[in-house]
């Protein structure tokens, strides 16, 4: 069994994931449902267009990350921007899954 770190270094995947993802220019924001920690999905990767080439590259980031910190249970969701889900997201605060 992996020891998961409970300390800043826990919030190190979170913080690389969303630097090399908002570069990505299908991207328009990065939105984090807040609990007391970071769960597997509660990361959402907003975009304008849905679309299995940004699927792919989301799940790419998350391989390298997942090689280099392997107790990481990050799992993001991509949400199209208006969409139905994305909505009441943001606005009812209502977990798209």
């Amino acid at each position: 069994m992996l020891e998961i770190p409970i300390s800043k270094e826990w919030w190190k995947p979170f913080h690389e994931f969303l630097d090399e993802i908002s570069q990505l220019k299908e991207v328009e924001e990065v939105l984090f449902f807040e609990e007391r920690s970071l769960y597997e999905s509660n990361v959402f990767v907003v975009v304008s267009r849905e679309s299995e080439e940004i699927t792919k590259k989301v799940a790419e980031v998350m391989v390298r990350l997942k090689s280099k910190y392997p107790w990481v249970s990050l799992s993001p969701m991509v949400l199209e921007k208006n969409s139905v889900a994305y909505t009441q997201f943001v606005t009812k605060g209502v977990h798209p899954a």
